[in-house]
Protein backbone atom coordinates (compact mmCIF):
# COMPACT_ATOMS: atom_id res chain seq x y z
CA UNK A 1 0.00 0.00 0.00
CA UNK A 2 3.14 2.26 -0.03
CA UNK A 3 4.19 5.09 2.54
CA UNK A 4 1.84 5.25 5.32
CA UNK A 5 0.24 8.94 5.60
CA UNK A 6 -1.73 10.19 8.28
CA UNK A 7 -4.92 10.34 6.22
CA UNK A 8 -7.83 7.29 5.58
CA UNK A 9 -7.45 5.25 2.62
CA UNK A 10 -11.24 5.50 0.71
CA UNK A 11 -13.26 2.31 0.64
CA UNK A 12 -13.80 3.10 -2.77
CA UNK A 13 -9.87 3.15 -3.35
CA UNK A 14 -9.73 -0.54 -2.89
CA UNK A 15 -11.08 -3.80 -4.22
CA UNK A 16 -13.51 -4.60 -1.13
CA UNK A 17 -14.81 -8.01 -2.87
CA UNK A 18 -11.78 -9.02 -4.61
CA UNK A 19 -10.13 -8.28 -0.73
CA UNK A 20 -13.26 -10.46 1.02
CA UNK A 21 -12.74 -13.13 -1.90
CA UNK A 22 -8.32 -13.11 -0.99
CA UNK A 23 -9.56 -13.72 2.51
CA UNK A 24 -12.24 -16.55 1.96
CA UNK A 25 -9.48 -18.54 -0.18
CA UNK A 26 -6.16 -17.96 1.62
CA UNK A 27 -7.31 -17.47 4.89
CA UNK A 28 -5.22 -14.02 5.67
CA UNK A 29 -3.99 -10.92 3.90
CA UNK A 30 -2.18 -7.83 5.43
CA UNK A 31 -2.28 -4.09 5.34
CA UNK A 32 -0.41 -1.35 6.44
CA UNK A 33 -2.17 0.76 8.91
CA UNK A 34 -2.41 4.57 8.02
CA UNK A 35 -4.31 5.55 11.12
CA UNK A 36 -3.47 6.61 14.53
CA UNK A 37 -7.22 5.96 16.16
CA UNK A 38 -5.25 2.18 17.51
CA UNK A 39 -2.12 3.33 19.00
CA UNK A 40 -0.62 2.36 20.83
CA UNK A 41 -1.94 -1.21 19.95
CA UNK A 42 -1.50 -0.44 16.17
CA UNK A 43 1.28 2.16 14.87
CA UNK A 44 1.07 4.19 12.20
CA UNK A 45 2.58 2.07 9.44
CA UNK A 46 2.36 -1.23 10.91
CA UNK A 47 1.31 -4.01 8.75
CA UNK A 48 -1.50 -6.06 10.29
CA UNK A 49 -2.46 -9.61 9.08
CA UNK A 50 -6.50 -9.65 8.25
CA UNK A 51 -8.66 -12.65 8.54
CA UNK A 52 -11.71 -13.58 7.77
CA UNK A 53 -14.37 -12.51 10.07
CA UNK A 54 -16.40 -15.04 11.63
CA UNK A 55 -19.96 -13.61 12.40
CA UNK A 56 -20.55 -16.50 15.17
CA UNK A 57 -17.22 -15.76 17.33
CA UNK A 58 -17.13 -11.95 16.79
CA UNK A 59 -17.07 -10.52 20.23
CA UNK A 60 -16.84 -7.16 22.60
CA UNK A 61 -13.34 -5.68 22.14
CA UNK A 62 -12.21 -7.88 19.10
CA UNK A 63 -10.05 -5.39 16.72
CA UNK A 64 -11.92 -4.96 13.35
CA UNK A 65 -11.30 -3.81 9.91
CA UNK A 66 -14.94 -2.33 8.53
CA UNK A 67 -15.89 -0.03 5.76
CA UNK A 68 -17.88 2.82 6.96
CA UNK A 69 -19.02 6.04 4.68
CA UNK A 70 -16.55 4.93 1.92
CA UNK A 71 -13.39 4.87 4.66
CA UNK A 72 -11.64 1.57 6.23
CA UNK A 73 -11.42 1.53 10.09
CA UNK A 74 -9.46 0.05 12.21
CA UNK A 75 -11.37 -0.33 15.67
CA UNK A 76 -12.81 -2.63 18.14
CA UNK A 77 -15.85 -3.66 18.91
CA UNK A 78 -17.81 -2.40 21.93
CA UNK A 79 -20.97 -3.31 21.59
CA UNK A 80 -22.82 -6.52 19.66
CA UNK A 81 -26.87 -6.03 19.44
CA UNK A 82 -27.65 -9.35 17.69
CA UNK A 83 -31.46 -8.14 17.02
CA UNK A 84 -30.46 -5.72 15.11
CA UNK A 85 -27.50 -7.64 13.69
CA UNK A 86 -25.58 -3.85 14.63
CA UNK A 87 -21.94 -3.30 16.11
CA UNK A 88 -20.58 -0.58 17.50
CA UNK A 89 -16.78 0.46 17.47
CA UNK A 90 -14.52 2.81 18.92
CA UNK A 91 -11.02 4.11 18.32
CA UNK A 92 -8.20 4.05 21.08
CA UNK A 93 -7.57 7.40 20.32
CA UNK A 94 -11.12 8.76 21.25
CA UNK A 95 -11.64 6.03 23.93
CA UNK A 96 -15.11 7.78 25.02
CA UNK A 97 -16.90 8.45 21.99
CA UNK A 98 -18.79 5.65 19.70
CA UNK A 99 -18.91 4.85 16.24
CA UNK A 100 -22.37 4.91 14.63
CA UNK A 101 -23.37 1.03 14.29
CA UNK A 102 -22.57 -0.45 11.40
CA UNK A 103 -24.10 -4.16 10.07
CA UNK A 104 -22.31 -7.27 9.22
CA UNK A 105 -22.01 -7.00 5.61
CA UNK A 106 -19.63 -3.91 6.41
CA UNK A 107 -17.12 -6.07 8.62
CA UNK A 108 -14.38 -6.74 5.77
CA UNK A 109 -11.49 -8.83 8.60
CA UNK A 110 -11.24 -9.49 12.02
CA UNK A 111 -7.53 -8.81 13.19
CA UNK A 112 -6.49 -11.89 15.48
CA UNK A 113 -3.27 -10.76 16.50
CA UNK A 114 -4.04 -7.50 18.08
CA UNK A 115 -6.05 -7.74 21.62
CA UNK A 116 -6.70 -4.77 23.75
CA UNK A 117 -5.42 -5.30 27.35
CA UNK A 118 -6.57 -4.99 30.52
CA UNK A 119 -5.98 -1.45 31.15
CA UNK A 120 -7.88 -0.65 28.01
CA UNK A 121 -10.65 -2.73 28.70
CA UNK A 122 -10.98 -1.57 31.81
CA UNK A 123 -11.02 1.95 30.50
CA UNK A 124 -13.71 1.26 28.15
CA UNK A 125 -16.09 -0.73 30.93
CA UNK A 126 -15.47 2.57 32.87
CA UNK A 127 -16.65 5.13 30.50
CA UNK A 128 -19.59 3.04 30.01
CA UNK A 129 -20.77 3.02 33.50
CA UNK A 130 -20.25 6.79 33.49
CA UNK A 131 -21.81 7.34 30.72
Amino acid sequence: MGKATKSRHKAEDFDLLALRRILEKSGSHSLSVVSDSMEPLIKVGERITLAPPQKEELKVFDVILFDQANRLNCHFVTRINHQKDSYTTRSLKFPHSQDYPIKWEQIIAFIPAKKLNWFHKLKVIWAEIRA
